[in-house]
């Protein structure tokens, strides 16, 4: 048996689709008896916006970079959360940080919180209906609930923001976080989160070692994942930051599963 752990956007979800031939190998690779895993930053809401229209069978979500673990039943395996004390600090420090924007997920919805000081008018109105429910920073700060994952992106998409945003967050906040650097989003989990992190805790619980992980993923927030196995793949697309922590390059999901199946 192996198992293949893919990222979700930018992987698997690319050009707002997954490809007739990507869930074509997924579904063989099913067929052979080995498991699935989504590794994502996304929590629930989100994952299940796409799989409703592009369905396939998976055994395990890894969902906010390692927050949130689930079997295929939805069954909540592993959660950890940021203190919702750490939140409303975080909001508060970096509300007004450039042309960025927060949004914060509790794990019954995702919240963007509103600022009228950052033009927006350049962003893809169609990003914005990811996120229902929109709230005023007063709003945000008297939330008493923990939060799966927060995000702090700049609407301008500069990576060089994204990455001194990145810093700031672990220089002020690295007892409670970890930060990761997801294209221009920095998504922030409670500490010792991570991609890699939750996919050795499925390993273990299946009582399988680390050759018969497969990884894949086109991002910073999926470096965790490269590194904790020889058979890690990213795309022959992506920053070349971060192809060096990659073992092997393609250009689709599909030649990751091929590899497998061989």
């Amino acid at each position: 048996m192996k198992f293949l752990a893919s990222d979700l956007d930018g992987t698997l979800f690319r050009d707002n689709k997954i490809s007739e031939k990507d869930l074509d190998a997924l579904r063989r690779l099913k067929a052979f008896g080995n498991k699935i895993i989504i590794s994502t930053g996304r929590s629930l809401k989100g994952v299940n916006s796409i799989l409703k229209e592009y369905p396939f069978e998976y055994d395990y979500l890894v969902m906010c970079n390692g927050g949130v673990i689930m079997d295929n039943r939805n069954n909540i395996i592993h959660e950890k959360s940021i203190p919702n004390k750490i939140q409303n600090r975080i909001i508060a420090d970096f509300y007004d940080i450039g042309d960025s924007l927060i949004y914060y997920d509790d794990g019954n919805d995702t919240y963007m919180i509103e600022n009228k000081l950052v033009d927006v008018s350049a962003v893809d109105a169609d990003f914005f209906n990811h996120f229902s429910n929109r709230v005023t920073l007063e709003e945000a700060l008297s939330s008493v609930s923990d939060s799966q994952i927060m995000s702090v992106f700049n609407v301008s998409q500069s990576i060089e923001k994204s990455e001194l945003v990145r810093e700031k967050l672990i220089n002020e906040y690295d007892e409670y976080i970890e930060a990761f650097r997801n294209q221009v989003f920095v998504d922030i989990v409670a500490k010792n989160c991570s991609k890699g992190n939750a996919i050795m805790m499925i390993l273990e619980d299946e009582n399988k070692g680390v050759d018969s992980l497969y990884t894949v993923g086109d991002s910073m927030n999926d470096i965790s994942m490269f590194k904790i196995t020889n058979n890690s793949y990213t795309f022959n697309s992506v920053e070349e930051l971060i192809k060096p922590y990659a073992d092997n390059l393609v250009d689709h999901v599909f030649e990751v599963i091929e590899d497998m199946l061989r």
